[in-house]
């Protein structure tokens, strides 16, 4: 489901949506996106529900970065550079709502 507040080139799905919703992070959302862009400007992005196995009724949205990284200490670098960014684009009360998911592989 494609949503005109995000960049075009990211759908988001009707269970991000409703998430989004609930967890209070809508109006956040393009702008967490666009800033993650700016962080990791080569990489692919989705946004996918992801649910924490460990503790019941746990569920954030995690802004997957499909990158390109050939070194993890760069890559450690620039996550803590989109972590300290993250309260640029949302209340930190809100900000547990989103979690980085970098899908790196060595």
């Amino acid at each position: 489901m494609p949503s005109s507040l995000v960049p075009p080139e990211i759908e988001l799905s009707a269970g991000v949506v409703q998430l989004a919703a609930k967890l209070g992070v809508t109006g956040f959302l393009p702008k967490v996106l666009e800033m993650t862009q700016s962080v990791f400007p080569d990489a692919r992005l989705e946004v996918e529900v992801e649910e924490d196995p460990e503790i019941a009724d746990e569920v954030c949205l995690a802004i997957v970065v499909r990158n390109t990284f050939d070194d993890a200490h760069e890559l450690v670098q620039v996550s803590s550079h989109w972590h300290r960014r993250l309260y640029d684009c949302c209340p930190p009360h809100l900000a547990s709502a989103l979690r980085l998911n970098t899908d790196w592989r060595p």
